[in-house]
């Protein structure tokens, strides 16, 4: 569950249908950009393409960006 409280997007996971607060988790401006984009499907080039757009920074940056939090969210969800 994603939801944005006061400016700040939070990621809450829900494990069999209990949310745990206690697991939130508060994403950059550019995590939550990243998030909201997996939520459809979008090859890893396109979601690149995308931040660099977005953000102004090298295809190289945003390929390391982007790498880093997909496995970052792969560790925390997928534990």
């Amino acid at each position: 569950m994603i939801r944005e409280v006061e400016g700040e997007t939070l990621v809450i996971p829900i494990n069999n249908d209990a949310v745990e607060l206690d697991s939130a988790y508060v994403l950059s401006n550019s995590g939550a950009f990243i998030f909201n984009l997996l939520d459809e499907p979008h090859t890893f080039s396109a979601i690149v393409d995308r931040v660099t757009a977005e953000f102004n920074v090298s295809n190289s940056e945003a390929e390391s960006d982007v790498k880093l939090f997909i496995s970052e969210i792969e560790n925390i969800f997928l534990e």
